[in-house]
C-alpha cells in the first residue's frame, strides 16, 4: 500500500475513532473498544437465549453484531497504526 493512501487510510480512522470518543463520551480508545465489546456481548447473549423474539428484532441485532463488529475492528485498527507510529518515530 502507498504512503498516501496508508496516510489516508489512517485519517478516516482517526476521525473516526474520534468520532466513537465524542458520541461515546469517553477519553481513549480503548474505552471505545470497551463499549463495543460490551455491546457485542449483550447482542450475542440476546440471539442466544431461547426466548422467542419477532424476526425483525432478530434481524435488527444481527445488524447491530456486524455493524459493531466493524467498528470495533476500525478502532482496534487504529491502535495498530499509532502503535507502528510510536516505534517508528522513537
Amino acid at each position: 500500500m502507498g504512503e498516501k493512501n496508508l496516510k489516508d487510510q489512517y485519517s478516516f480512522l482517526e476521525k473516526q475513532v474520534n468520532d466513537y470518543m465524542q458520541s461515546l463520551l469517553v477519553k481513549t480508545p480503548e474505552q471505545v473498544i470497551h463499549y463495543f465489546e460490551k455491546r457485542l456481548k449483550t447482542y450475542r447473549a440476546m440471539l442466544e437465549k431461547q426466548e422467542v423474539y419477532p424476526e425483525s428484532i432478530i434481524l435488527y441485532v444481527q445488524h447491530l453484531i456486524s455493524e459493531h463488529s466493524l467498528h470495533l475492528k476500525r478502532v482496534e485498527q487504529y491502535m495498530k497504526y499509532q502503535k507502528e507510529n510510536a516505534l517508528y518515530s522513537i
